[in-house]
């Protein structure tokens, strides 16, 4: 071979150069020592001192002196006499796990992000490294004592969470427990025969072929309490065996129930770790954790009185003398006998209302229903014990390990060499070799399997030979979740009668269309890019945005960064893969030409990230964060001494707390819209202390707001009231999902209101209806299911706090009606409407006066509406004018075949929702004919059209079917 890489039809054309045995890495502790001495500093500084043979042996090394420092941080606590000490090295010791988690989640996350390499990313937690520089690292599986890997740190009790729970990390552990990590090896790296012999026995299989009570002979355990047991029981019997009345005998009993118990629990070797590892070992452990700390100790702490009262009232049952008592008494008293009596039932009664009460106050009984993992469905705690049990079971039974009773097999070669060594022959290097031989003639054997399907060597292609140097499958892994199919959405595109589109519009349409076809084809995809260097500023934002749209996994980092971040506005949304926190930290580089800047969804970028880049831009008047749920106060304050132009800020679901917006109110006097919607953790207290640094005396007020949305936020009324009185000239106010009740403050009737969302609050309905007809400007109004729930996002399904009536709606449609600028009204889920009233209605009257005036409306959930209401929508005027519906949304309601002839009237329909409605295919293709704008239908849930014709209503609506449908019905 010559050391000579063969290169055939399936060697990749972009190999990875996999290290050999004997290929030097670096030593782990005195990185971790440099890490010590470096700070904060130090990941970059090793990151930079030493090379490796690719990415996974980097990360796996960043992440071992990541996890050992964290380690020695806890090792080093000590019971010192100082409090203040041990509270400041506790307090450090928690802020590097944290900092720890962090690191290693996005160091995983990045690396994914590059990587889809089954293999590379199994190397990352086998990769064993020297722990001193005295050695050479190996693979996991043929290390010494002086390695170490990050699966073996998995085990440690100091683990951050973070990378416990990494679904990379339960996807290696769960592969390698199902398939070992040698068959890994053995298709990537081209094993010989017995390589390939070695990956027929994993750790799964070899466990369920030997499961059995731990050998007295291994370390000592909890499971070695049965062969204890055992052993004397026989060697007492000696030469007979126990036998029945024997004291050895009810010993084996007794050996055969602790085995039993010991089965069950979660730490190997036991039944939960063969059997659906992700569902058996929680359990186990919530039902360990609970007799440990619940059961036995009640238990021990009743023992003493509930001893002393069963002796007493065993004795005194017995119609002799009491021992205990003088001797004057010859037999116990029957009062004596009914107060022992009530002593030993107080302890029992006492004893189980303990257990009771501790059970209830045991936070690990309840469910996490927060969580979508299998193993945190008992708490997050038991999560995370459960997971430690299983990588120790993993590595335990990993790489030629003898399970009872063939480690008596393994003392025939330890114990020669062992004694040769000490007479001065040293055989000890070769002991590994000559148990892998004895490995492979008896474990081997009886504990090989099939190979994994993706595995087989020869296993049956049907597309043929693949391509010189083709990804393969298990070249890839699948990390994308499940995508629900179940929504009934049809679209179709309308031929454009507006303007000719640009020769540069019609460009790029045609780039998008074809970008697949030029990413195949290595020349024309560089070549093309090259071109980009031309475009215009305000052409890259257009045509960044078609390409998230159309076919974000073709967008790269260093693509993105090279042609898109330029002009005067840059949008990043999560559905590009690619992007990550390298690619934040390039938006520095825009500098004082960025005007806008959307990064929305990225919810795993910490908040440092953000709060680095805002120092670079100065001009920056548009700062939308929304959804970025790390987003905190360095951010707010980097913003507000940075970016001072500020016109629009949106924080709607981060974690940036009340005070971080005060230098921001104070320092962008041009700030009009503030958007802080779903910020978790505000309260009064807090709220509080932004009002009192804001608004210093009662002058104070922020007279550019105009836009205020503070939807979800758990703050009183008197603390949103409070800021709302300092805001004058507020045009558009969003208070859906808050604990408002009373009437809005008076200087809300003398601002120019143009849209209003009070959704699932519980303001009453005359107080609304007064409100509304204060405000002339009015332009968007949403009252979804008003009354319910104050605050609780599921209020929409609790229908007895629903407060608006037919009553309060014809009151209200008396006052919507003369509002010339209504455009759009929402009423989704107020379940009350339409229930006591007979024929059309307040639902009616509402349609006919105000809803066919709207562009949008929102009727979603309003279970008693019917069809008969909708005639509100026909021609109301010998001009025959059609309503001005652009949006209609009648989910969930009593809509059925009868609504056909009012919605067909609506002629300038683009979007209609029908979902769960009684809807069918015939009436439809009416509704279709008249709509000629139409070009969006939910039908979700309607058992009137078929499943496979939901999504492609309007391709089945051709003139075929419509011919065959109005056969049918003629």
């Amino acid at each position: 071979m010559n050391g000579t890489l063969q290169v055939d039809e399936a060697t990749p054309l972009l190999s990875v150069s996999y290290t050999s045995v004997t290929e030097h890495l670096p030593a782990v502790f005195p990185a971790v020592r440099q890490h010590q001495l470096g700070g904060s500093n130090a990941g970059d500084t090793l990151d930079s001192q030493y090379t490796f043979p690719s990415d996974a042996e980097r990360i796996a090394f960043m992440l071992l002196v990541q996890l050992h420092y964290n380690e020695s941080q806890y090792n080093a606590l000590t019971d010192s006499s100082d409090i203040w000490e041990n509270w400041q090295h506790a307090r450090a010791a928690s802020t590097i796990a944290e900092d720890t988690g962090r690191r290693a989640s996005e160091m995983l996350d990045q690396f994914l992000m590059n990587h889809s390499s089954s293999s590379a990313i199994q190397n990352i937690f086998w990769t064993a490294f020297p722990l001193e520089d005295t050695g050479d690292a190996t693979t996991r599986g043929e290390h010494n004592f002086s390695n170490d890997s990050v699966i073996d740190m998995l085990t440690e009790e100091h683990t951050p969470p973070e990378l416990l729970t990494h679904p990379i990390v339960e996807a290696v552990i769960i592969k390698c427990w199902k398939y070992g990590m040698k068959a890994e090896s053995a298709q990537h790296h081209g094993l010989s025969l017995l390589g390939h012999f070695d990956a027929l026995s994993t750790p799964r299989e070899i466990f369920l072929t030997f499961v059995s009570a731990a050998s007295l002979a291994r370390r000592w355990s909890i499971h070695t309490l049965p062969a204890m047991l055992v052993f004397p029981a026989f060697i007492m019997t000696l030469p007979s065996v126990p036998l029945t009345g024997n004291v050895s005998f009810s010993v084996l009993h007794i050996a055969l129930l602790l085995q039993l118990l010991l089965l069950h629990l979660p730490n190997s070797p036991s039944l939960p770790v063969a059997v659906k590892p992700e569902n058996a070992i929680p359990l186990s452990t919530l039902l360990w954790y609970g007799a440990a700390r619940i059961f036995i100790p009640v238990i021990l702490f009743f023992f003493p009185v509930l001893l002393l009262a069963a002796f007493v009232v065993s004795a005194s049952l017995v119609d002799n003398s009491l021992s205990m008592l003088p001797n004057s008494l010859q037999v116990t008293p029957m009062d004596s006998r009914y107060s022992f009596f009530l002593i030993l039932l107080t302890v029992i009664i006492s004893l189980l209302g303990a257990l009771g009460m501790t059970f209830a106050m045991f936070p690990t009984l309840a469910s996490s229903t927060a969580s979508t993992s299998r193993w945190d469905r008992y708490s997050r705690e038991i999560g995370l014990h459960a997971r430690r049990s299983f990588v120790q079971a993993l590595v335990q039974y990993e790489h030629y390990y003898f399970p009872v009773p063939f480690n008596m097999l393994q003392l025939l070669v330890r114990v020669p060499c062992v004694v040769l060594s000490g007479l001065g022959h040293p055989v000890t290097p070769y002991m590994k070799s000559m148990e892998r031989v004895l490995w492979r003639v008896s474990v081997g054997l009886i504990g090989a399997r099939k190979a994994e399907p993706s595995q087989r060597l020869a296993k049956r292609r049907k597309g043929g030979v693949p391509a010189f140097g083709a990804e393969t499958e298990d070249d890839r892994v699948n990390l994308a979740s499940s995508i629900s199919t179940a929504s009934g959405f049809s679209t179709r595109s309308l031929p454009s009668t507006g303007t000719i589109p640009t020769l540069s519009a019609l460009c790029a349409r045609s780039f998008v269309a074809n970008l697949q076809a030029l990413h195949e084809t290595r020349d024309d995809w560089e070549n093309t890019f090259k071109w980009f260097k031309l475009l215009p500023d305000n052409l890259v934002a257009k045509l960044f945005a078609m390409l998230r749209s159309s076919c974000p996994q073709l967008l790269n980092n260093a693509m993105i960064t090279s042609h898109f971040f330029r002009g005067p506005s840059i949008v990043l949304t999560s559905d590009v893969p690619a992007i990550n926190k390298s690619t934040i930290f390039a938006l520095a580089g825009a500098g004082n030409s960025l005007h806008e800047l959307h990064i929305t969804g990225f919810s795993k970028i910490a908040d440092y990230v953000f709060a680095t880049i805002l120092p670079s831009m100065p001009s920056l008047r548009i700062l939308v964060l929304r959804g970025c749920a790390k987003v905190g106060s360095a951010t707010a304050e980097a913003a507000a001494r940075s970016c001072h132009l500020l016109s629009t800020v949106n924080f709607n679901y981060t974690t940036v707390p009340p005070v971080a917006l005060v230098p921001l109110l104070k320092t962008c006097s041009d700030l009009n819209v503030l958007k802080l919607a779903g910020i978790p953790n505000w309260t009064d207290a807090t709220f509080a202390k932004l009002s009192s640094a804001v608004f210093q005396d009662e002058t104070s007020i922020l007279k550019n707001i105009h836009t205020l949305k503070l939807r979800q936020l758990g703050l009183s009324e008197s603390s949103i009231y409070s800021f709302l009185v300092r805001c004058p000239n507020l045009t558009r106010l969003d208070l859906s999902f808050t604990h408002v009740h009373r009437p809005l403050p008076v200087v809300l009737a003398k601002a120019r209101i143009e849209k209003l969302s009070l959704t699932s609050t519980a303001i009453c309905s005359v107080d609304v209806v007064a409100l509304i007809s204060s405000l002339p400007h009015l332009k968007s109004l949403a009252l979804g299911a008003l009354g319910g729930g104050q605050g609780s996002s599921v209020s929409i399904g609790n229908t007895s706090a629903m407060t608006m009536t037919d009553q309060t709606l014809e009151s209200l449609t008396d006052v919507l009606k003369d509002l010339k600028q209504l455009e759009k009204i929402s009423l989704v889920g107020n379940t009350k409407l339409g229930v006591t009233s007979r024929g059309g209605g307040a639902l009616e009257y509402f349609i006919r006066c105000v809803g066919r005036k709207c562009k949008h409306l929102n009727l979603a959930g309003v279970h008693s509406l019917r069809s008969l209401h909708l005639i509100g929508l026909l021609p109301q005027d010998a001009d025959n004018q059609t309503p001005r519906l652009e949006e209609l949304i009648l989910n969930n309601t009593g809509v059925d075949d009868k609504a056909a002839p009012y919605l067909a009237c609506c002629s300038d329909l683009v979007v209609l929702e029908l979902a769960s409605t009684k809807i069918s295919s015939a009436v439809l293709f009416s509704v279709i004919d008249t709509c000629s704008k139409l070009q969006t239908l939910n039908l979700t849930s309607c058992r009137g059209i078929s499943v496979t014709e939901r999504r492609r209503f309007f391709e089945v609506c051709s003139a075929g079917t419509r011919l065959a449908w109005l056969a049918i019905l003629t």
